[in-house]
């Protein structure tokens, strides 16, 4: 967080599709519980790099800590799914209960 109003995140074009921003889904504090989901109201991608993602908070915004886990949807997943060759299936607890390959 270099700046007031301004998010760098750890999700970049080698992470996601570029064909449209991702979107702020919602987000977690890290060591908090799965179903505590916190505001992400008004967020939004501005610029995405090649390992990072510039966020604009609305001002005002001030429950963000460094570790905060951000959820994104993305426009298409086959511009993602290529990026990986394996992804996890979570349950309601976030943890992993499947791995699935790609095949792309």
């Amino acid at each position: 967080m270099p700046e007031p109003g301004l998010a760098i995140v750890a999700m970049g074009r080698r992470d996601v599709g570029g064909d449209r921003l991702p979107l702020a889904l919602r987000r977690y504090r890290e060591g908090g519980a799965p179903d505590q989901t916190l505001a992400v109201d008004g967020w939004r991608v501005t610029k995405l790099m090649d390992q990072h993602a510039f966020l604009a908070l609305p001002d005002g915004t001030g429950d963000v800590s460094v570790g905060d886990i951000v959820a994104f949807g993305i426009s298409h997943p086959c511009l993602t799914f290529d990026k990986w060759r394996r992804l996890c299936r979570v349950n309601e607890g976030l943890e992993v209960v499947e791995v699935l390959e790609t095949c792309f």
